[in-house]
């Protein structure tokens, strides 16, 4: 008797080899660890509006807004932040930058001007609209080894954490042709399968004053990157087409995560 059952156990475990793989093994297993990833950056980006909110009439106790473009610290967003958050941690991967940009020029290619860091603000400028800015590198696991854009799992972790018709997704490269391209830029955001909003020009062309050298949106996913492929197609599916010459799918920042939101 002892004997069959020990033969029924092993059949038994041959057999399960035959059994297909759960469909939704990827959304179990794969899909939460890159929700992890997009999670901290879209936690730190919601601390940084709470912070300019603050900072902005009536809650700060005044009639202009106290804020200055610039890097917004992550000591300066740790107020903000949700409970779970190392407590010790004086970095992050991702940068959050606050842009005041002149809203009469074209294609928002021009900061105000007379922007000190302290003193009154150029951001209340009635010509100035704020824009902030969260972004970083699409770590090289998340990226389809082909294209270099973020793959299906990535993208998947996006719309499950912040849904639809948000202006949160990947950076890309844009004909200023494109119908769907407002400001007619050569930057704007994309998703799964959706493009959302034209990233301003100067955001994507230029070097925020006073920011760390290496640290603007221009220099680590704008113009400042060598090798980004200028493609109006919307989706990163894991196709089997070639690798454009033009794309550097070694390069850690071809593709960076972007959460982006005016204050007008």
């Amino acid at each position: 008797m002892y004997i069959w059952v020990i033969l029924a156990t092993f059949i038994t475990i041959l057999y399960s080899f035959n059994l297909s793989i759960r469909a939704d093994m990827r959304k179990l297993y794969v899909e939460p660890q890159a929700e992890a990833v997009v999670a901290r950056l879209v936690e730190q980006h919601r601390a940084a509006q709470k912070y300019v909110r603050d900072h902005m009439p009536p809650d700060n106790g005044s009639s202009t807004v106290s804020y200055h473009p610039g890097e917004v610290s992550f000591a300066n967003l740790k107020p903000y932040l949700p409970y779970g958050f190392n407590g010790s941690q004086t970095t992050s991967e991702y940068t959050t930058l606050l842009y005041c940009l002149d809203r009469t020029s074209d294609k928002f290619s021009q900061a105000m001007t007379g922007c000190t860091g302290s003193g009154p603000s150029c951001c209340g400028d009635a010509k100035s609209i704020t824009y902030l800015a969260t972004f970083g590198c699409v770590p090289q696991k998340w990226r389809n080894i082909r294209t270099g854009r973020p793959n299906n799992d990535m993208l998947n972790a996006i719309q499950n954490l912040v849904g639809m018709g948000t202006d949160m997704g990947y950076a890309d490269f844009v004909s200023p042709d494109d119908p769907e391209n407002g400001l007619k830029t050569t930057m704007m955001i994309r998703a799964r399968e959706v493009t959302f909003v034209s990233i301003p020009q100067y955001i994507i062309s230029n070097r925020l004053n006073g920011v760390e050298e290496g640290r603007s949106f221009s220099e680590m996913c704008g113009d400042g990157v060598k090798g980004n492929d200028v493609s109006s197609e919307a989706g990163s599916e894991d196709t089997e087409e070639e690798t454009p010459d033009d794309v550097t799918v070694d390069s850690a920042c071809n593709f960076c995560l972007i959460y982006l939101t005016p204050f007008d």
